[in-house]
């Protein structure tokens, strides 16, 4: 149906078959985006490491480094609403843990 409907009216109408295309619209050059440094807040303490003493007292903490994990508090808990971070690093895996105020 669509070709009888096709040649009827390019046979009907014969300009259409000469029609010109539409020129393509042109795309603009996408500009190179430059990366920018952004510097670290200065109030975003170092990893530091757990004393032994807390380790021992914390269950959450003798657990995980009962699997050979080394553990590092990182963040501030005052800006942490609490909670204290902990990176924990097994070889080439490593998590982060929060804990709360009650261990």
């Amino acid at each position: 149906m669509r070709s009888i409907f096709l040649a009827s009216s390019l046979l009907l109408c014969p300009s259409l078959a000469l029609a010109a295309q539409c020129p393509a619209p042109t795309v603009p050059e996408p500009q190179a985006a430059q990366p920018r440094l952004v510097a670290a807040p200065g109030d975003i303490p170092a990893p530091r490491p757990i004393p032994a003493s807390d380790i021992a007292a914390i269950p959450a903490l003798k657990r995980i480094t009962s699997q050979g994990a080394t553990v590092m508090e990182i963040g501030n808990p005052v800006l942490n609403h609490g909670l204290r971070g902990i990176y924990a690093r097994n070889g080439n895996a490593f998590r982060v843990f929060y804990l709360t105020p009650d261990g």
